[in-house]
């Protein structure tokens, strides 16, 4: 084989790698993503998870014990701290509940506070999306938060463009009763260290 055609074979080889990659980006990452009507989740189907609470500002708050702490874990350990059962019934109350708005959102959650908050993460298996439930559990003084009355529900891939769902809490008192007992629970050695 001369060099021209040595050259030749390398450059469509290239140029063939480089549109199968295009085509696979054009694929996963430029298509919308899809509202949902309805959610539909599944404890059976997690494959990690991850508590996180923040006492933020809230002079009057849910917990005395932490201002900050994460507990996180695989499916086991999930049964192992009990909280299998906390979690089904908490999916399963969201996948009834009503979805009051939902949207593709470009950016973060912001607040107009530091807000007291708990947020479940999850990820399933085989799965590339990663979901959230938070709950904003108390204001800071003087600080109206438009998000009080609502669960947001977050699912996105690699965090890019999440789809947002907002619940009314009232909807929900049994996710708020499990959220507050995971604030008050003590933990034990399953605290993360560096929340």
């Amino acid at each position: 084989m001369t060099r021209k055609n040595v050259l030749l074979t390398t450059l469509f080889c290239f140029f063939s790698l480089l549109s199968s990659f295009n085509s696979f980006a054009q694929t996963d990452f430029d298509s919308p993503p899809k509202l949902l009507d309805k959610l539909a989740f599944n404890v059976d189907s997690i494959s990690q998870w991850r508590i996180y609470y923040s006492k933020g500002n809230a002079s009057n708050s849910t917990s005395q014990k932490r201002n900050v702490f994460a507990v996180s874990g695989d499916i086991q350990k999930l049964s192992d701290l009990k909280m299998k059962s906390d979690i089904k019934e908490m999916f399963s109350e969201i996948n009834n509940a009503a979805i009051s708005e939902k949207k593709i959102q470009n950016n973060i959650t912001t607040y107009n506070g530091i807000p007291e908050t708990i947020s479940f993460r999850w990820q399933n298996e085989n799965d590339n999306k990663f979901y959230r439930i938070t709950i904003l559990l108390t204001e800071e003084k003087n600080k109206k938060e438009k998000l009080m009355d609502y669960a947001e529900v977050n699912i996105s891939i690699y965090a890019n463009e999440p789809t947002v769902y907002l619940i009314k809490k009232t909807s929900l008192k049994k996710t708020i009763d499990i959220f507050n007992k995971f604030v008050t629970k003590d933990w034990g050695t399953n605290y993360e260290t560096r929340p």
